[in-house]
């Protein structure tokens, strides 16, 4: 009789561990969102080279904005009402600035200026980040994060004029992968013990980014034309989704 209670004792006790950890947010999860982007890119000052001479050019701001969608891990440890974690994250967007004229302001053209279109996309970043939150009424988590991440940006250089600068139906690109902080907050809340509804804010900073073109004109086919510009790019994501404890 002894041996069956202990070991009925044992299993309610594990039962109610498991329970209890079940209702804590202790564990690993992940999060699938979908939302929106916005942000800005500065076109900062930059050179133009067609033929032997260097020249400087210059831009202005645009705006950024599209769709997002994202796919996160992590691990969450609950210490009485508060929470600590490591989140990895990866997302794709369509986050694209509008097309910005770029200004040769030292005399050179001879035509007038605001001939190249500059064109910054930011196609994907992931990033690692530490969270850290409050649980309210055990099913409401309100967070905090930060941390690093590593973006895909695509610049594109377009000529209005029809090729006097860059040859006809073409464009010059160039990719770069740059390094950036993150930082956001988002609210967390339990449908049951396993799935639960998040919204996610995000800003990203990826500071300045440097991009180079080279290509030829249809206008002069033997000149080679190099052009190089520097690009601040800031980005923020609104998402929501649904998040999954494993």
């Amino acid at each position: 009789m002894n041996k069956i209670t202990l070991a009925t004792l044992l299993v309610l006790f594990s039962s109610n561990a498991l329970a209890a950890d079940d209702a804590s947010w202790n564990g690993f999860y992940g999060s699938v969102l979908a939302g929106r982007d916005f942000g800005d890119v500065n076109k900062k000052n930059g050179t133009f080279d067609y033929g032997t001479t260097i020249h400087n050019i210059s831009g202005a701001n645009s705006s950024l904005d599209g769709w997002n969608a994202a796919l996160k891990i992590g691990f969450n440890k609950q210490i009485n009402d508060n929470l600590i974690g490591v989140e990895l994250g990866a997302s794709i967007l369509d986050g694209n600035a509008d097309g910005v004229a770029i200004s040769q302001y030292d005399g050179y053209l001879q035509r007038p200026p605001n001939r190249l279109l500059s064109n910054v996309r930011v196609n994907s970043y992931e990033s690692v980040s530490l969270r850290i939150g409050h649980i309210f009424n055990e099913n409401t988590l309100a967070y905090l994060s930060g941390g690093v991440a590593l973006g895909q940006i695509k610049s594109q250089l377009k000529d209005e004029t029809g090729g006097i600068w860059i040859a006809q139906g073409t464009s010059l690109t160039d990719k770069k992968t740059e390094s950036g902080y993150i930082v956001g907050f988002g609210l967390e809340h339990k449908l049951n013990e396993k799935l639960y509804l998040r919204a996610n804010y995000e800003y990203l900073d990826f500071g300045s980014v440097s991009f180079d073109y080279t290509g030829h004109s249809d206008d002069s086919p033997q000149l080679l034309l190099k052009a190089n510009q520097k690009n601040s790019v800031q980005l923020s994501t609104l998402s929501v989704g649904l998040s999954y404890k494993f």
